[in-house]
């Protein structure tokens, strides 16, 4: 079954795996792992003790926060998903996707098409539980 698949697929073959000892990866399991945790609840906790720096003495109900507090507040969360993401070793790429659609928009629709200032639609495939804060 394992050569059936592997002939489909020869690109993502291991060639390697017949090399691999299972007591090797423990010691460095039982090392990183908690050392990733305690980051991990280190970053959650600064990001939260931050973002109630910055709501402090703003009453919510009135509206949403703006100027100052705004882009501290977002550049904060910024730099606590790399702090995350780096604790947990993750990584995260972005993509720009330029896909033709002239078949069904015409042929010049990229020369007539305005864009947006912002993206409105962000499309990930959530495989962890920390890609909202990838998505920064």
């Amino acid at each position: 079954m394992t050569e059936e698949r592997d002939s489909k697929y020869p690109a993502f073959r291991r060639y390697d795996a017949s090399q691999w000892a299972k007591w090797k990866f423990y010691p460095g399991a039982l090392i990183l792992m908690p050392i990733r945790v305690v980051l991990a609840i280190i970053c959650f906790f600064s990001c939260y003790l931050i973002t109630r720096l910055f709501v402090m003495c703003h009453d919510l109900r009135r509206g949403p926060l703006t100027g100052w507090r705004s882009k501290g507040l977002m550049y904060s969360y910024k730099f606590c998903s790399w702090a995350l993401m780096t604790s947990l070793s993750m990584r995260s790429r972005r993509r720009k996707v330029d896909v033709d659609y002239s078949e069904y928009l015409g042929a010049d629709y990229k020369e007539t098409t305005q864009y947006p200032e912002r993206v409105s639609t962000i499309i990930s495939n959530h495989l962890t539980f920390v890609d909202t804060t990838m998505l920064f």
